[in-house]
């Protein structure tokens, strides 16, 4: 997947930082019926917050540090834009994303974005620790981590 690390503002289309994200093999299953309308309507916004991750907004934009976009590994980028337009598609499909009752690691939303992009992960052979890192945010426990590896399947 090509990266543009240096887009020209700060709130931009999806296709201005990911140039080739058609292209994604997966992306169509992913996304299904909501797919076209996700590659052409989603934004991105370069936040100035500097947090290592991804991460949706309540107006379902793609948050992204320019730090992050520019440092992070090409397939840290890729696992996180996977999980991050999971819930892209989840808020079309009328699924609340925000402010769950349950504990992060019980969300079904959560469970489903991680799982897409680990099996992504796992398509594209990335390493199993890798995969692991991905899934190891740093506000859950070590016994958290460990039960939302078990349930996306690493």
């Amino acid at each position: 997947m090509r990266i543009n690390k240096n887009p020209k503002n700060g709130n931009c289309a999806l296709r201005d930082v990911f140039p080739g994200i058609r292209h994604i093999t997966g992306l169509k299953r992913i996304l299904g019926k909501h797919y076209s309308d996700i590659i052409e309507n989603t934004r991105v916004v370069l936040e100035d917050k500097n947090v290592g991750y991804m991460r949706i907004s309540k107006k379902i934009e793609v948050l992204i540090s320019p730090t992050y976009l520019k440092t992070a590994k090409p397939e840290q980028l890729y696992l996180d834009l996977i999980h991050e337009l999971v819930h892209v598609r989840q808020s079309k499909e009328g699924k609340k994303i925000f402010d769950l009752p349950e504990p992060y690691i019980e969300r079904a939303t959560e469970i489903e974005a991680y799982r897409a992009a680990i099996s992504e992960g796992k398509r594209k052979r990335l390493p199993r620790k890798f995969l692991l890192d991905h899934a190891n945010v740093f506000w859950l426990s070590k016994e958290e981590q460990e039960k939302l590896a078990r349930k996306i399947g690493l």
